[in-house]
């Protein structure tokens, strides 16, 4: 049975996705939703319950909607 999405995350377009949030009707092997953020350059992914995962080269995350996110990202004061 092959799987029907909208789109999946993958290390080659993760760069599109950092700050927002998607989210999947079928919820396979994560918390849905999850949000993207880039941290000193390596990319992660936050669960619904804020826990925080490195994102690997090789994975793959499979979604249905990108959803509005409350994520901003904080403003650094380099004073």
């Amino acid at each position: 049975m092959e799987k029907v999405t909208q789109g999946v995350v993958t290390i080659a377009n993760i760069e599109n996705f950092i700050g927002k949030t998607v989210d999947s009707k079928r919820k396979m092997f994560h918390y849905y939703p999850l949000t993207f953020k880039k941290i000193n350059g390596k990319y992660f992914y936050t669960d619904k319950n804020g826990v925080m995962m490195p994102f690997n080269d090789k994975d793959k995350i499979y979604f249905d909607s990108i959803i509005k996110t409350h994520y901003k990202p904080k403003p650094r004061n380099r004073d």
